[in-house]
């Protein structure tokens, strides 16, 4: 990444996982534990360089939803410690703190979302491992899927980002991770048009191949004019691994 992508321009991270997950005890009382993988570790090494930036994410059926409709849209601060805690409001933000917004995905639409096209499916076609002439096979429950999930959840996850983005003065530098989320940067071009804001709100859209894959993946089944374009990001970066 260019070092004039983030210079000067607040900065939001999306990814599907979170750098915590929350759980509860066997009294009930909640727990926060430190997400696990390289992406937690390497953008909680950028957080003591980028204070003000927000990290957005799925917070999936359970605890994680609870926090979420609890936080009713508002920040979750964090000390990733160790230990990992949520901090109080009058706390003060220290080299390891994280802003944390989460945003709830119901189980109907997150279930087909992830469970259906993300994992099953476009994390095979990103990585190149369908031969593509006869795979995948695709029926009406993976359309079905596509529409109420993964489309579904990419328009929550891109409104969360749209108001982060209103928040930070309607110019961010908006980082986007993985198979995840292909249309997310098209719907943020719609919902924060380039007239919104004198500085283009800058994508980086961290996948493999991909241009490639979307595009195999709209000539095989995918129901939008055209994927590759929908993506709408200013970089594309290669992931690791």
């Amino acid at each position: 990444m260019s070092a004039d992508v983030l210079l000067g321009l607040p900065v939001v991270v999306l990814s599907h996982r979170g750098p915590v997950s929350f759980t509860a005890d066997a009294s009930g009382e909640r727990e926060v534990h430190r997400g696990a993988g390289g992406l937690v570790s390497a953008l909680t090494g950028l957080a003591a360089y980028l204070p003000e930036a927000v990290w957005v994410c799925v917070a999936p059926p359970g605890p994680d939803a609870t926090v979420a409709r609890e936080a009713a849209g508002q920040l979750v601060r964090l000390d990733l410690g160790p230990p990992t805690r949520v901090l109080g409001g009058a706390e003060l933000a220290g080299p390891g703190t994280v802003s944390l917004r989460l945003v709830e995905v119901p189980a109907q639409v997150h279930e087909p979302f992830y469970g259906v096209i993300a994992n099953p499916l476009l994390w095979f076609v990103q990585h190149r491992l369908y031969g593509l002439a006869l795979e995948p096979s695709l029926g009406r429950a993976e359309h079905a899927a596509w529409e109420q999930g993964y489309a579904a959840a990419n328009q929550l996850v891109a409104d969360a980002v749209a108001e982060q983005v209103d928040r930070a003065g309607g110019q961010a530098t908006v980082l986007l991770h993985d198979y995840h989320f292909y249309l997310v940067g098209d719907l943020l071009r719609q919902r924060l048009p380039p007239a919104a804001a004198p500085a283009p709100i800058r994508v980086q859209k961290t996948l493999q191949s991909a241009q490639r894959c979307c595009a195999t993946a709209q000539a095989r089944f995918l129901p939008v004019p055209e994927v590759a374009g929908r993506a709408r990001c200013s970089v594309l970066g290669r992931g690791a691994g």
